[in-house]
């Protein structure tokens, strides 16, 4: 008598199980950098909102109020420290003057620390234009 066994063989199984855990650890390597990705866009994005936020108020104030001085003097926010510890503002000043019509070029930069050990960073560039003078 001829009896055919039905089912899978341990040999069968072995390699469907190994099978089944190599894709589950590719699939966990995959999900892992994803919420590394996530949360970097996430940091760089808070860096461009504060760098944002510091030339909305660039842009109220008064022409003769931005100074290198008071450029220099600008800190980030809470905010924006809770979302990049270590965070660092550097906000620059050039007046020109001499240019026509007189401006400011004002060169804002949040810098914070990186995975690696370099330093990321977001930076933005805006132009403050003196007042249109009246002719009498």
């Amino acid at each position: 008598m001829n009896r055919r066994r039905r089912g899978f063989t341990m040999i069968e199984v072995a390699v469907a199980i190994a099978l089944l855990a190599a894709a589950l650890l590719a699939a966990t390597q995959v999900l892992a950098m994803s919420a590394r990705q996530r949360s970097a866009a996430d940091r760089h994005f808070a860096a461009q909102l504060e760098a944002s936020n510091v030339a909305e108020t660039i842009a109220a104030m008064d022409y003769d109020a931005v100074t290198p001085e008071t450029a220099a003097a600008m800190k980030l926010t809470p905010e924006a420290l809770a979302a990049l510890p270590a965070a660092e503002l550097k906000v620059i000043c050039e007046v020109l003057e001499s240019a026509t019509p007189p401006h400011k070029r004002i060169a804002i930069e949040v810098n914070w620390p990186g995975v690696e050990p370099q330093r990321r960073a977001a930076r933005l560039t805006t132009f403050k234009y003196a007042p249109a003078r009246a002719n009498p």
